[in-house]
């Protein structure tokens, strides 16, 4: 399950060293591209894990009403202090990989890589709840890590050690050391990671009462997985899973 004091004691430190940016690093904007297309000024949406709520301004800006859930109640006061302009926004704690809380039904979720524990029946509850709390016909935008994009960087790192002549220890390598990847679980900064495969997600989403729209890669830069990635190093890049789903 989600540990609540691990995400309080991340969110008292500094949210840029510990935590991947995606807003900053969708090289072509396709997360706010597809927010765009489901938003209206007549809709509510909940953004599951808003973190410090830096999706909030174009959320607040697109929606009518603006659920903002997090499970650490610092990342809350953080999300507050940074959009007190919003007045359509309404604040909550909980915690959505356990029983659900008082979270609305909404015509909308954002949920960018917050699905990530190694914990399958952590998992389970978070799907279900998301499930409960997108109305039928509604939407869900789902960002998560992409299983096929870590093992293409794993083979990236293998073929540039190879290229250069030698193993060099002292490069950093942040993609993937398997645990199991048949399970999807990819070894980040010592950390065990969920990551997804396209069919995956399309399967998963089903299970759960939603109709995948449309799976498209959130692209980006190599330095975000390698230090100083060689310049031959460039397309294809890494990349993100976003999927826009519709709940059925």
């Amino acid at each position: 399950m989600m540990d609540r004091k691990y995400w309080e004691k991340v969110a008292g430190k500094q949210y840029g060293q510990l935590i991947f940016d995606v807003l900053g690093n969708d090289s072509n904007g396709e997360i706010v591209k597809a927010i765009q297309q489901i938003a209206s000024p007549q809709k509510t949406v909940v953004d599951v894990g808003c973190a410090v709520g830096r999706w909030l301004p174009l959320l607040a800006s697109s929606f009518k009403k603006v659920h903002a859930v997090d499970i650490s109640s610092k990342y809350i006061d953080t999300a507050k202090e940074n959009n007190r302009q919003f007045k359509n926004i309404e604040y909550l704690r909980a915690d959505f990989f356990k029983v659900k809380k008082e979270v609305p039904v909404c015509d909308a979720a954002i949920c960018i890589n917050m699905i990530l524990t190694p914990n399958a029946n952590a998992r389970h509850a978070c799907f279900t709840n998301l499930s409960k709390t997108v109305k039928l016909n509604g939407h869900l935008i789902l960002v998560v890590p992409s299983l096929e994009s870590a093992v293409f960087s794993q083979f990236i790192f293998n073929h540039w050690n190879s290229k250069s002549g030698k193993f060099d220890p002292t490069r950093k390598e942040n993609s993937a050391t398997s645990k199991n990847v048949f399970d999807g679980l990819i070894e980040l900064d010592g950390t065990f990671t969920k990551h997804y495969l396209e069919t995956e997600l399309q399967f998963v989403l089903k299970t759960y009462g939603f109709q995948m729209l449309q799976a498209t890669k959130v692209e980006y830069n190599w330095d975000t997985e390698f230090t100083e990635p060689p310049n031959w190093l460039t397309t294809p890049r890494p990349w993100d899973w976003l999927v826009v789903a519709k709940r059925k």
